[in-house]
C-alpha cells in the first residue's frame, strides 16, 4: 500500500533489517558565492559564462563585471572588507573549502564644463569672479551648482543641460543622473537701466 520498497544490497528496506547509509561528498567541487564589498548582495553585471563553481586542482579565471557609474576594483577572496587578498583567478595549487568573492566598486568621477547658451565658448575664471564652483561630479553623490556673480552687463538666469537653453533650469546634479562628462549652459539676460533726463547745470528732471 505504500509503494515499492527501497532495494539496497539485495535486500528490501521493508524487510526490517537495520541499515546505515553513508554519503560520500566530492570535496573537489566548491560553489562560488558573489557579494559586494561589505557583504551586501552582488549588484553588478557578470559577463556571459562567468564561473559559478570551482574544482580544486584546476585553475578558474574570474570575470570582470560591470556596474553603471562605477569602476570595478577587483575580487577580494573571503575578505568582505576588501582590505587584502585581491584575486583574478582561483589557483590550481590551493585547496578551497569555501569561496566567497567580494566586488570592490569605486564611484566614477566626471568633469563638468560650463558654457554660454548657444555657444561653444567655455567659461573662464573671469566669468566666475570670486565664486567657487564645482569642476567634478562623483556618481552617487549630488553636486550643488553655483551661479556666476551678476555682472554690470548681464543677469544669469540658470544652468541648462541643453545647449540652446531649452527645458528647465537645474540647481544641482542628481546623484545617479549622469554617467559621463557633463556640459552645462548658462542663460543670461542683459541688464536693464533707467534713463533720466535733466537740464544742464540743474537737478531738475524733465
Amino acid at each position: 500500500p505504500y509503494g515499492e520498497a527501497i532495494k539496497y544490497g539485495g535486500h528490501s528496506m521493508g524487510d526490517f533489517y537495520a541499515y546505515t547509509l553513508y554519503v560520500e561528498w566530492d570535496e573537489s567541487f566548491v560553489s562560488i558565492n558573489y557579494y559586494d564589498q561589505g557583504g551586501a548582495s552582488f549588484s553588478g553585471n557578470h559577463g556571459s559564462g562567468y564561473a559559478t563553481s570551482h574544482t580544486n586542482g584546476n585553475s578558474t579565471t574570474l570575470d570582470t563585471p560591470t556596474k553603471a557609474g562605477y569602476d570595478f576594483g577587483g575580487w577580494c577572496l573571503n575578505d568582505s572588507t576588501c582590505s587584502s587578498n585581491r584575486v583574478t583567478t582561483l589557483s590550481a595549487s590551493t585547496t578551497y573549502t569555501t569561496i566567497s568573492l567580494y566586488a570592490k566598486w569605486t564611484p566614477q568621477t566626471y568633469n563638468i564644463k560650463y558654457y554660454y547658451v548657444g555657444t561653444t565658448t567655455e567659461f573662464t575664471a573671469a566669468d566666475w569672479g570670486s565664486v567657487s564652483y564645482p569642476t567634478k561630479h562623483t556618481y552617487g553623490t549630488a553636486t550643488t551648482l553655483k551661479m556666476p556673480a551678476t555682472s554690470e552687463k548681464y543677469t544669469f538666469i540658470g544652468w541648462y543641460t541643453n545647449s540652446n537653453g531649452s527645458g528647465t533650469a537645474i540647481t544641482s546634479l542628481g546623484a545617479k543622473s549622469y554617467t559621463g562628462a557633463i556640459k552645462l549652459y548658462a542663460k543670461k539676460t542683459p541688464q536693464t537701466y533707467n534713463i533720466k533726463y535733466y537740464y544742464v547745470g540743474t537737478t531738475t528732471e524733465f
